[in-house]
């Protein structure tokens, strides 16, 4: 989210905006041409007491600054936004109605306070059309305020396979959440099918992954924390991307746009640029024949098939330069 979210700004910043960011603290400008105010540091956990407290900072900075033109882009969990880019799922989304984590009082503040949120905006940004189905579902009384979506842009790569490297791959922190556990599996599976096949995994320590049990063989390699995504690209010839939720899946997007085919989940956003010639999109409970044979499949396709995907930010910035104008056209209305 924060790597979107300080793309967006910079872009906003380069086409001529005043743009101020609040934010808890600046790690890196990277030639941001816009001011930036640093609130503090916070608490990681529990995480709705961190929202509401980065919420009543800024609150507290925009009584301090008036001003009669600006308006608030917020990318956080934050009353009272003109436009409210959403980076999440919706909490709660697709939990059976007796789950356990209802029994947790942190649940239904989670919930009070994206409500607040979403109830306080006066346009709402989801990222694809699923995504905004997603809210629809969850804040029926938001529907009015949701615009058309807006898909984060992806950097161009001349980065592409002109041969096979043998390996399929997973990255994400969260990596429950994003299914290593079925990655895994499907891996197995493949061994079977292509004894030197390797699995690639960034984003995630070996010794974070001890409850799956034993790696299942010595072709799994972990890269960890990565500097440059290319590090992990450049070594694999498939992504699988299974997650249980995802608002988007930028992992998706940047594969395609180095020609690297994908195999995702119905519930990661970025499946909406996936078509038949650069991967697959299963439903996330498919079995494990289904996701397996689909691998094995897409891992036979000939390098030249798919083709590079792109969806430069200068669009995105674009986008957004129209919903501020229907918001300072609201105003003056």
């Amino acid at each position: 989210m924060e790597a979107i979210a300080w793309r967006i700004c910079c872009g906003l910043a380069e086409h001529g905006f005043e743009v101020t960011v609040l934010c808890d603290e600046l790690f890196s400008s990277d030639g941001y041409k816009g001011r930036v105010v640093a609130l503090g540091p916070r608490a990681e956990k529990p995480r709705w007491m961190a929202h509401l407290r980065f919420s009543r900072q800024v609150q507290s900075w925009l009584r301090e600054n008036q001003s009669t033109c600006r308006l608030v882009h917020c990318h956080e969990m934050v009353s009272r936004a003109d436009i409210l880019s959403v980076h999440s799922t919706p909490h709660g989304i697709y939990e059976p109605a007796f789950s356990p984590k209802k029994l947790d009082p942190t649940w239904y503040i989670n919930r009070w306070l994206e409500k607040k949120v979403f109830d306080t905006a006066k346009q709402i940004v989801p990222y694809t059309v699923s995504h905004l189905n997603q809210i629809h579902m969850m804040h029926s009384a938001a529907q009015s305020l949701l615009v058309a979506p807006v898909a984060p842009g992806t950097e161009p790569s001349n980065r592409h396979r002109v041969k096979p490297r043998g390996a399929i791959g997973f990255m994400g922190r969260e990596w429950e959440r994003k299914g290593l556990r079925l990655v895994m599996d499907i891996f197995s599976r493949l061994c079977f099918l292509q004894p030197s096949l390797r699995l690639v995994i960034a984003g995630v320590e070996r010794q974070l992954v001890k409850k799956m049990g034993t790696i299942p063989t010595d072709n799994v390699h972990f890269l960890g924390e990565i500097k440059d995504v290319n590090d992990f690209y450049d070594q694999i010839d498939l992504l699988i991307h299974p997650a249980r939720l995802e608002a988007f899946g930028m992992v998706v997007t940047e594969a395609l746009a180095r020609r690297i085919p994908v195999l995702v989940s119905d519930r990661v956003g970025a499946s909406s640029v996936v078509q038949p010639e650069n991967g697959r999109v299963l439903p996330v409970d498919a079995p494990l024949e289904e996701w397996t044979e689909n691998a094995h499949n897409i891992l036979r396709w000939e390098l030249a098939r798919v083709p590079e995907y792109t969806r430069s930010w200068s669009s995105v910035i674009e986008e957004y330069m129209e919903l501020y104008k229907a918001c300072i056209t609201l105003r003056k209305n």
